[in-house]
């Protein structure tokens, strides 16, 4: 057998399990003498818990996981069927565990090992949690044996995330969203990533939300009707961090998108308003204002929001802990006579209300009467946006304001501080030529 010390002083770099400080904190603290046997012992007894839980952490595949049970057979995707399952071995290993996020399975007959020891496992586990320890379960619903993850759902996760690129059952997610609700009524964040041709799931998720007092983070796909889920989101005390994000698209989604990049005739109207029931209404959102201690809100949509300076002023001050807020400040579709967005007087009522915003991500419809006066921005208790770090503006027009773009400039060098980064797009360099100089000058 070869000697560890010897392979370890003719390695060419240091093994990132030493580079973990409280391992050599236990190795320096019991090594003051060389030859001192008893000391080697401590440091190998010391060292050796933190080393296994710093490699088992890594531990994220389902089929590695479930080795330690029962040895696989060499040269083959297969378990020994005449040795018994070593549940001694499995706990030494299983409590060290923190994230299960793959299946683990790379062709047939690995999967059908898989399955055949996870139903093994199913007959003869303990009354006790599998993974005592485990925090983050991520699903995917196009594995077949996904069904067997759900034995690892325990009140011990706080994570809970599903993907699903592909369609799915609603009685399958039925089942999977209401066994992780009632297993694991601790769950502090939920991430759930859907297609959009997935609404008829919507009543499965919005049944599962209602299940979870405790949540602070919730990321989910966008649905149709946003008035029953901001609905039930409002009910939600603890929630901090919410974002609604577009989703995954399909192939058969991109290709009406793809042709409708072609060149239009030239009496074409290019920039179409969408359908009424495709637009966020600021209805679709005032339920959530009811969440007074949300610090991150993100909705990303396909469509301009329909807002206005009052809206600002609303969720400003039902959110004062605010600190990141996005608001589909890039849509792929827009008009340029559309109006109804805010405009640069929004940034008075999250300066005024928002102390602590750090990133602000806004479409904003920026004319000279639009802009706040003198008057109104002396008005604000200063320090300005004291922690703000970014204005980003999206697709707005800025750099269509022509000769009044030097008040649009002026405006904002008043408002946002030195430390603040602006962004826009590329082609908006008049403005960017005005606006540093500006800045500059204060």
């Amino acid at each position: 057998m070869a000697n560890p010390l010897f392979e370890l002083e003719n390695m060419d770099t240091t093994p990132p399990v030493l580079m973990i400080s409280e391992i050599l904190e236990n190795i320096f603290q019991h090594c003051d003498e060389r030859a001192n046997r008893s000391c080697n012992v401590l440091v190998c007894k010391a060292w050796s818990e933190p080393c296994m839980n710093a490699i088992w952490r890594e531990v994220t595949d389902l089929h590695h996981l479930i080795k330690p049970l029962k040895p696989p057979l060499p040269g083959v995707y297969g378990f020994s069927d005449n040795k018994p399952l070593d549940w001694d071995r499995f706990l030494y290993y299983s409590r060290r565990v923190r994230i299960l996020n793959e299946p683990g399975y790379t062709s047939k007959s690995h999967y059908s090992a898989t399955q055949s020891l996870l139903t093994e496992i199913a007959y003869q586990r303990p009354s006790h949690a599998l993974l005592p320890n485990l925090k983050v379960l991520e699903f995917y619903n196009e594995h077949a044996h996904s069904r067997f993850i759900l034995m690892l759902a325990d009140a011990t996760i706080r994570h809970y995330i599903f993907h699903s690129s592909k369609g799915i059952e609603s009685k399958t997610l039925l089942l999977n969203l209401r066994t992780v609700a009632a297993r694991c009524p601790h769950l502090e964040r939920v991430k759930i990533s859907m297609l959009k041709s997935q609404n008829y799931c919507f009543d499965a998720v919005l049944e599962f939300f209602k299940k979870l007092p405790n949540v602070k983070h919730i990321e989910l796909s966008s649905f149709r009707d946003m008035v029953a889920l901001t609905s039930v989101f409002r009910v939600i005390p603890n929630l901090k961090i919410l974002a609604i994000t577009s989703h995954r698209h399909t192939e058969d989604e991109e290709k009406p998108f793809i042709e409708s990049l072609a060149i239009p005739p030239l009496d074409a109207d290019i920039f179409m308003l969408p359908t009424p029931g495709c637009v966020v209404q600021m209805d679709h959102l005032r339920p959530l204002l009811c969440c007074t201690n949300i610090r991150s809100f993100k909705l990303l949509h396909p469509f301009p929001i329909t807002l206005n300076d009052q809206f600002a002023e609303e969720m400003a001050t039902s959110w004062p802990d605010l600190e990141d807020l996005y608001l589909s400040h890039v849509p792929l579709i827009q008009r340029r006579d559309f109006k109804n967005r805010f405009t640069l007087r929004a940034l008075l009522s999250f300066a005024r209300n928002c102390r602590r915003i750090q990133h602000l991500f806004l479409l904003f419809f920026p004319q000279p009467s639009t802009c706040p006066s003198l008057n109104d921005i002396e008005s604000v208790a200063l320090p300005l946006f004291s922690r703000l770090r970014t204005l980003d503006v999206g697709f707005s027009m800025l750099y269509e304001c022509d000769r009044d773009v030097d008040q649009v400039a002026t405006t904002l060098s008043m408002i946002l501080p030195k430390k603040c980064s602006l962004k826009y797009p590329d082609k908006q360099s008049k403005l960017d030529s005005v606006s540093l100089r500006h800045i500059g000058n204060r």
